[in-house]
């Protein structure tokens, strides 16, 4: 199969904002803990495609895993980059970033996990963006390895909140007030939700930025699997290790494995 390149990098302005506005809207995600406990339990160094600035790939590293960090916005991978200046040498030493995306990693080694966090498999929008993502994954780990990834259990009724413009923070930061506005609309043709932020200083719009998130189904995701080589482990609906079921919609967190005799995908 040819691997494909989507864009699923990042606007410059998202890279600007992400580190903040994870710290105040999010500052409870237990994802970090879910992946750096499975690269614990890793023979040998792991890789994290979509590792951004580095919010789940530092914690890793600084567990004692060494890591490969994959992303393809330079921005992102900048901001990682200065943060690993703000850490011990042996951190640093464990740490490896690489300009590459979903369907085309520019690597030619293998890993005990792949894993990719925060829902950025969701910015994959077809079939065969996603089915190119997920074999190139597979190629990537080793024989008997994991492949783990998270997308967001859409629930419908819930998202209607969002599809109007709405404040997500406000702070005052010294004499500042800092504000981050927000809209996400859903499009059930093409089942992508339209994202868009605006971010506003004493009241005056200084950054905003755009992406779009594609809505799976747990099935959908399943089917996936065997078409590029993997097998399931596990379905959870959420990073504490609990299953998902249909009646609870949380997260889909999917654990996969390449067979020790797979097939070349």
């Amino acid at each position: 199969m040819t691997s494909s390149a989507p864009d699923t990098s990042y606007p410059n302005s998202l890279a600007e904002h992400y580190d903040e506005d994870y710290e105040i809207l999010r500052p409870d995600s237990k994802d970090v803990d879910f992946y750096t406990d499975l690269a614990l339990r890793a023979d040998g160094p792991v890789l994290e495609i979509a590792c951004g600035t580095g919010r789940v790939a530092l914690p890793v590293a600084g567990a004692g895993c060494c890591l490969v960090g994959v992303d393809p916005t330079a921005a992102m991978l900048s901001r990682f980059a200065a943060k690993l200046e703000q850490e011990a040498p042996a951190l640093r030493d464990r740490v490896t970033l690489v300009e590459g995306c979903f369907g085309a990693v520019p690597l030619q080694r293998s890993f005990d996990l792949v894993y990719s966090a925060f829902r950025a498999f969701q910015h994959l929008a077809t079939r065969e963006e996603q089915l190119a993502a997920l074999t190139e994954m597979a190629r990537l780990t080793s024989p008997g390895g994991t492949v783990a990834f998270d997308v967001f259990d859409y629930n419908a009724e819930s998202a209607s909140r969002f599809a109007e413009e709405h404040v997500d923070y406000v702070l005052q930061v010294g004499d500042q007030i800092r504000e981050r506005r927000s809209q996400a609309t859903y499009d059930s043709e093409r089942r992508l939700i339209d994202c868009r932020f605006r971010w506003f200083l004493d009241g005056e719009p200084v950054d905003e930025g755009t992406f779009f998130m594609k809505i799976f189904t747990r099935d959908e995701l399943v089917d996936l699997l065997p078409l590029a080589g993997l097998e399931l482990e596990a379905v959870l609906g959420n990073f504490d290790g609990s299953p998902w079921t249909q009646d609870e919609q949380r997260e889909i967190v999917i654990v996969a494995r390449r067979p020790t005799s797979s097939r070349s995908v």
